[in-house]
Parts: C-alpha cells; structure tokens; sequence
C-alpha cells in the first residue's frame, strides 16, 4: 500500500478497503489504526477538506514519504501513537487558526530522521 487519501468523501471508500472503520462523529470517529505504509517518496496519508468530521490515525508505521501525515482544513483529528522516520516532513497540520485547529491532539508520536520538519503546525493566517 503506498497512500491513504481522504478528500471529502473518500472514508466509505477507505472502509470497504479495510483501512478505516468508524463513522465520522465524535462518539465514533473514523479511525486509522496499526498501517505500515512505506511512502516511496510521496504522501502516506493525506487528510483534505473535511470540517466536522472526527477521525484518528493511531499506531501506523509511515516512512520514506513527502509528508507523512498532511491535514489541510480537518480540524476534529488526533494522531496519536505513530512511528513516522525517514520522510521529509513528518507530520504536517495547516492552516493554523482557531477555525481550523479545534479539537486537535497530536501525542505518543515518534517522529524522527526528517530532512525537513518533524511536525510542522504551518503559518497563521
């Protein structure tokens, strides 16, 4: 497996693959859990556009990516408990604003041997 994208609507597509489960709210977020997913120089997982929606990446392995973990305007996740080395960027959560960094938990993680950025919260709007 070389990418997870979810854009919008793509999680009913994750889950009948096996790669998710859960359904998208607070008391049942779409979870992302033990991938070993090996980047060959692109995007692991990729997260865009999906406000109000709660989800979880917990215990994957991600390496040799771009970005590893890139969030872009999906401010209800937690990434929690994963091992990201050997990437440019490790984890990547932009924009940075109130509107779109709520309820963000970002903890556990080791992230390590970046050639870029570790974690990179992005720039203020």
């Amino acid at each position: 497996m070389k990418w997870i994208s979810t854009v919008k609507q793509d999680w009913a597509v994750l889950i009948s693959e096996g790669k998710c489960r859960g359904q998208g709210t607070q008391a049942n977020p779409y979870i992302i859990d033990s991938l070993k997913i090996n980047g060959r120089g692109a995007e692991c997982i990729n997260i865009l556009g999906v406000r109000n929606v709660y989800y979880k990446i917990m215990n994957c392995e991600l390496y040799n990516g771009s970005y590893d973990i890139r969030i872009s305007y999906a401010d209800m996740g937690d990434i929690i408990d994963n091992k990201i080395v050997y990437n440019n960027i490790g984890i990547s959560t932009m924009p940075y604003s109130p509107l779109y960094c709520r309820n963000k938990a970002i903890s556990g993680n080791s992230v390590s041997y970046n050639t870029e950025y570790g974690i990179d919260a992005g720039e203020p709007l």
